[in-house]
C-alpha cells in the first residue's frame, strides 16, 4: 500500500472562493496531526476529478489506502464527490472512519454506507477528537500491517514452494531434452552410414556400365521420365511459335513495301503538279502588262500558329490569375476578420476599435478604486477562452482537470501560457499575447458599444455566466452562454483569465492611462473574469484578482489577444 491514510473532505471547508487557504481550518490540522504522527496520507491537493478521470484517479487512491478517514461536515455532506467515494471505500472493503466537524447530519446515500460504524467527534472537544482520530488510525494500522506481515510470510513461503517445483521443472525438463538429444545423435550416425553405403554401390554400379550402357540408360530415362516429356512437348510448341511469327513478320514487311511504292507515286504527282502551276505562273506574267507592286511581308502558316499561341497563354494566364483571386480572397477575408486555423483547428479573434472607457468600480472591492478614464488602443482578443483541443494541436498535451475538446483549457499557470503562445507564434507567424487588464475590461465591458452591464453582456449573470450557483461543480463548453456587445463569450464566469499584466492593489491610483500593464516589480500576475467555482460577485467585469505565475488551479484559464 502507498498510503495509510485516504481523506475524504470538502474543498468548501479547506479554500475559500479565491483559492486561498482558509486561516485555522479544520482539514489543515488533520494534515498537521497525521503528519506529526508519521501517518502517510492521500489529499486530494489540486482537483476534484470527474467522469472517468473521477473514477479512475479516486478509485487508485483509495485502493491504495490502509484506512478512508471522512471529515464530515455540512459542505461534504451535501457533495456527491464525498458520497461517491464513500461508496467506492464501502465497496473495496475499506476500514472507514467518520470524523465529525460539526453537528450535521449524514446525507441519505453517506448515511446508509457508514450508519453502523463507531465515529469520532471533533466539534465537542477539538483537541479531544484529534488525539483520539490520531490513536484509532495507529490502533487498526497495528493490526492491518500484523496481518499484511502474515499475508506477506505466507505469499513468501507459497513462492518459495512454487520456485522449488518450478526448479523440479526445469531440470525434469531438461534430463528429457538430454534423451532426446542422445537419440537424435544415434540417428544422425545411423543416417550417415547408410548414406556411405548407398554413394559406394552407385560407384560400383557405374564402373560396371561402359560409355554406351550409360548413354542408352539416360536416353531410356529421359523418353521415360513424364516431366521430360512435357517438356518436350512445351519447347516443340514455342519452335512453332517463333516460325509462325517470322511468317507474320515477312507478310508486314511485304505490305509496307507496297505502301512505300504507292507513296512514291503519290509524291510524283505532286511535284509535276507544282512544275505545271510554276509554269502557267511563268507564262502569266509575261503576257501581262508590267504593274508597280510594293513587297508587303507574307501571312505565313507560322505567324498564325505563333499569334493563336500568344493568345492562348494570355488566356491561360488570366484564368489562373482570376482563379487565384477567387481562392485567395475567403482567405484574405478571413485573415481580416481575425480567422485562423492551426493544425486542423480553427479559433476566431474579434477586432476591438480602440477607444476611452471608465475603468473600475467605486462600490467594489478596494483595489477597483478609484474609477478612472483609460485610452485602449485597437486590438483583436479571441472570442472564447482558448479551448483544450487549440492547447493541444500547439502543444500536444492536455494539462486539464474536466475533459473535452470544446471546453476551456484550465491548469495552466501564466508562465505555461507564454509557452504556449510562443509555439503559436511560430506557428502563424503572429504575435498572440495575454491582453492586458485594461484591455480585458474594455472588453468585457463591450468596448465603445458598451451599454454599461455589471455582468460581461447582461446585468442577469445566469444568461452569461457559468458560475458557482448554476456550473454544477464543473467547466462548460466554451460559447454556450450568451455572448457581449462584441460578440465575446465567457468574459464572466466559467474559467478566470490570465492578464498579461503584474498585480498591485493601489495600481489604479498609481498606474498610466494608458493600456494600463502593471508594474514588473511585483510578483504577483492579474486574473479575471470569476469562474465555476466563484460567486455572481466574481464575475462582475470590474472585479479584479491574482495569483502567482507558477500557480495552477482546475477554474484557472485564459484567452488571447493580438
Amino acid at each position: 500500500m502507498k498510503y495509510d491514510v485516504f481523506i475524504s473532505y470538502s474543498r468548501k471547508d479547506y479554500v475559500d472562493e479565491r483559492m486561498n487557504v482558509i486561516p485555522g481550518n479544520v482539514v489543515s490540522q488533520v494534515k498537521e496531526a497525521l503528519i506529526a504522527a508519521g501517518i502517510t496520507f492521500w489529499f486530494d491537493e489540486e482537483c476534484i476529478y470527474h467522469g472517468q478521470n473521477f473514477v479512475n484517479k479516486i478509485t487508485e487512491n483509495i485502493e491504495e489506502s490502509r484506512i478512508f478517514l471522512f471529515l464530515s461536515s455540512k459542505n461534504s455532506n451535501q457533495s456527491i464527490w464525498t458520497s461517491r467515494e464513500i461508496g467506492i471505500a464501502d465497496e473495496r472493503k475499506k476500514h472507514i472512519i467518520p470524523f465529525r466537524i460539526d453537528e450535521s447530519r449524514y446525507n441519505r446515500e453517506v448515511e446508509i454506507r457508514i450508519v453502523n460504524l463507531d465515529y469520532i467527534v471533533y466539534y465537542t472537544n477539538p483537541e479531544k477528537g484529534m488525539a483520539e482520530m490520531v490513536e484509532s488510525i495507529k490502533k487498526y494500522l497495528e493490526q492491518v500491517r500484523e496481518e499484511e506481515e502474515k499475508k506477506r510470510r505466507e505469499a513468501e513461503e507459497t513462492r518459495r514452494q512454487k520456485e522449488e517445483e518450478e526448479q523440479h521443472r526445469i531440470e525434469e525438463q531438461k534430463r528429457i531434452f538430454n534423451d532426446i538429444k542422445f537419440d537424435c545423435n544415434k540417428l544422425n550416425i545411423e543416417e550417415t552410414k547408410l548414406l556411405t553405403e548407398r554413394d559406394n554401390l552407385l560407384l560400383r554400379t557405374d564402373n560396371v556400365l561402359d560409355t554406351e550402357k550409360r548413354t542408352a540408360l539416360k536416353k531410356e530415362i529421359q523418353n521415360s521420365s513424364p516431366i521430360c516429356q512435357k517438356l518436350q512437348e512445351e519447347r516443340l510448341g514455342l519452335v512453332k511459335e517463333m516460325e509462325d511469327l517470322k511468317n507474320l513478320i515477312q507478310i508486314k514487311n511485304k505490305e509496307s513495301e507496297a505502301k512505300s511504292e504507292k507513296l512514291q507515286q503519290k509524291d510524283k504527282q505532286i511535284a509535276q503538279l507544282e512544275k505545271d502551276l510554276k509554269d502557267v505562273s511563268n507564262n502569266k506574267t509575261s503576257s501581262e502588262p508590267a504593274i508597280r507592286t510594293v513587297n508587303k511581308p507574307a501571312i505565313t502558316r507560322f505567324h498564325v500558329l505563333y499569334i493563336l499561341s500568344f493568345l492562348a497563354v494570355a488566356l491561360i494566364s488570366l484564368f489562373w490569375i482570376v482563379k487565384d483571386e477567387k481562392e485567395l480572397a475567403p482567405y484574405r477575408q478571413a485573415k481580416l476578420r481575425g480567422e485562423f486555423t492551426v493544425n486542423g483547428v480553427f479559433f476566431k479573434m474579434i477586432p476591438v476599435e480602440g477607444g476611452k472607457f471608465q475603468m473600475g468600480s467605486e462600490t467594489g472591492d478596494n483595489d477597483e478604486r478609484p474609477v478612472h478614464e483609460v485610452t485602449v488602443d485597437g486590438f483583436y482578443i479571441s472570442e472564447t477562452e482558448v479551448t483544450q483541443e487549440l492547447w493541444e494541436a500547439v502543444m500536444g498535451t492536455n494539462p486539464s482537470c474536466f475533459k473535452g475538446s470544446k471546453l476551456p483549457v484550465e491548469k495552466v499557470s501564466w508562465n505555461d501560457c507564454q509557452i504556449f503562445i510562443t509555439k503559436l507564434n511560430q506557428l502563424t507567424g503572429k504575435k498572440f499575447r495575454l491582453p492586458t487588464e485594461a484591455e480585458w475590461e474594455f472588453a468585457a465591458r463591450g468596448g465603445i458599444q458598451s451599454k454599461g452591464y455589471t455582468y460581461s453582456g447582461s446585468n442577469i449573470i445566469d444568461d452569461v455566466a457559468w458560475y458557482t450557483s448554476n456550473s454544477n461543480g464543473t467547466t462548460h463548453e466554451v460559447g454556450t452562454k450568451a455572448p457581449n456587445e462584441l460578440g465575446l463569450y465567457d468574459m464572466s464566469g466559467n474559467v478566470w483569465e490570465w492578464c498579461q499584466d503584474w498585480y498591485a492593489s493601489d495600481s489604479y491610483s498609481t498606474s498610466v492611462v494608458n493600456n494600463l500593464a502593471g508594474s514588473s516589480s511585483d510578483s504577483i500576475r492579474v486574473r479575471r473574469g470569476g469562474s465555476w467555482y466563484g460567486s455572481a460577485t466574481l464575475c462582475r467585469v470590474a472585479d479584479r484578482s491574482y495569483n502567482k505565475p507558477l500557480i495552477v488551479y482546475y477554474n484557472l484559464g485564459f484567452r488571447l489577444a493580438l
